[in-house]
């Protein structure tokens, strides 16, 4: 598949974005001011042009870049968002950009489409991603620290009577207060 080019939508003339997921940064001069109020000097510098390297930020795995309109602030945009507004056109009242194969990595063109909240939702289940979902439960969600077979255990030492909620808590590495909203089942409720 060739790489098509695209100017990101309300940065035209500073960056690209591709059919590929690259994002890239055209050679400008970039002018600052420093100093405030009246006494501030104006200066210039040559930003040469460059590919923008992508991080992932929070849990779901997303690609994002940070882009910057002359003398304003940077902004953190999802590439995804970038690709689709780009090619596509903008984002439809109550739609979100979907992956076509749940995966938040694969920022190819031919993987991305605008669909509504609950669609995207349903992707999530079908691929087994709704670990990311807060409606997510136990072991699925992204930030567990227990699995369904561990809080049977703990609920299993605590009824023998041998073990305290403090002592669990500290052979589990879990808070006092987490080891006895697992014990009263306020946490963890769906495991018998």
């Amino acid at each position: 598949m060739k790489e098509i080019w695209k100017d990101v939508v309300g940065f035209e003339g500073l960056y690209e974005v591709s059919s590929k997921g690259n994002v890239f940064s055209l050679g400008r001069v970039i002018k600052k001011r420093s100093g405030k109020g009246d006494d501030y000097d104006r200066f210039s510098y040559r930003c040469p042009s460059k590919m923008l390297k992508p991080w992932r930020m929070g849990s779901g795995g997303h690609f994002y870049v940070g882009l910057r309109q002359p003398l304003g602030k940077m902004q953190t945009l999802a590439v995804h968002r970038l690709m689709l507004e780009a090619f596509v056109g903008s984002c439809p009242e109550g739609m979100e950009c979907c992956h076509n194969d749940g995966n938040p990595n694969n920022n190819i063109l031919s993987n991305l489409r605008w669909d509504t909240y609950a669609n995207n939702q349903r992707d999530r289940k079908r691929h087994g991603n709704d670990h990311y979902s807060v409606s997510a439960k136990g072991e699925k969600q992204w930030c567990a620290k227990m699995t369904e077979w561990k809080v049977r255990k703990l609920r299993w030492l605590y009824r023998t009577r041998n073990y305290s909620g403090k002592v669990l808590a500290a052979y589990f590495g879990l808070k006092e207060s987490t080891t006895w909203d697992i014990i009263k089942r306020r946490t963890w409720k769906h495991v018998k």
